[in-house]
C-alpha cells in the first residue's frame, strides 16, 4: 500500500506503466485513424519526468514517449505538443 509521506511505493512502477500505456493506446488510435482525436486523463501524468530521470511523481514522460513511438513505430513525421 502507498504511504502518502513517500513519493513512490511498490505500486508506483505499475501505475506509471499503465499511465504511459494508456497515452500510447490513445495515440495509436488517432494515428491509425480509428478516432479523430483523444485525451488520456491519467495519473501520474508524466510531465515532470526527464529523459533519464524521474521527477516528482512522474516516472515516464508519457507525452514524449508517445511522440517518439509515433515517429519511430507509426511513421509520423511531425508531432506538435501543446
Amino acid at each position: 500500500m502507498c504511504v502518502i509521506a513517500r513519493y513512490a511505493c511498490s505500486e508506483s512502477a505499475v501505475a506509471a506503466q499503465l499511465s504511459a500505456g494508456t497515452v500510447l493506446a490513445v495515440t495509436e488510435k488517432v494515428v491509425k485513424g480509428d478516432i479523430t482525436g483523444g485525451i488520456a486523463l491519467v495519473r501520474p501524468p508524466g510531465h515532470h519526468a526527464e529523459t533519464a530521470e524521474a521527477m516528482g511523481f512522474c516516472l515516464y514522460n508519457n507525452v514524449a514517449v508517445a511522440a517518439k513511438v509515433a515517429r519511430l513505430k507509426w511513421g509520423v513525421q511531425r508531432v506538435l505538443i501543446v
